[in-house]
């Protein structure tokens, strides 16, 4: 079975479902209202990243601010980092948000040499 886009005209939910191609559209999954398939050339086709969607379910629908109803307009990572900066966000940089090295852990090296030194005592 394809899989069909839809968008739920009460509150504005975009999803996707399996289903034949002529069964009626479904109720939406978030508040059960009335759907419309959209038209659609598949997730192979898509112009930007697929997670600008979800940052789109976040952010303040009814904020009147200009970066907010750019973003909301015409989501794509131009807008979005406009966003970031309207909202005093900052993303985080690279090698940030990694988790320090543990000191007493033992490093890939350290464990490859003691499975060898345990092989080689067994076999004498």
């Amino acid at each position: 079975m394809p899989l069909y886009d839809f968008h739920c005209a009460s509150c504005g939910r975009m999803f996707e479902e399996l289903g034949p191609a002529d069964a009626p559209p479904p109720a939406c999954p978030a508040c059960g209202g009335k759907t419309r398939r959209l038209m659609s050339v598949g997730r192979g086709y898509r112009a930007d990243a697929d997670w600008i969607a979800s940052v789109t379910e976040v952010v303040d629908k009814d904020s009147r601010a200009p970066h907010v109803r750019a973003f909301l307009d015409s989501p794509d990572r131009a807008t979005y980092r406009s966003w970031l900066r309207g909202e005093r966000i900052r993303p985080l940089e690279a090698g940030e948000g990694k988790r320090p090295r543990d000191p007493g852990r033992e490093t890939a090296g350290q464990v490859c040499r003691e499975v060898l030194e345990r092989f080689a005592a067994r076999r004498g």
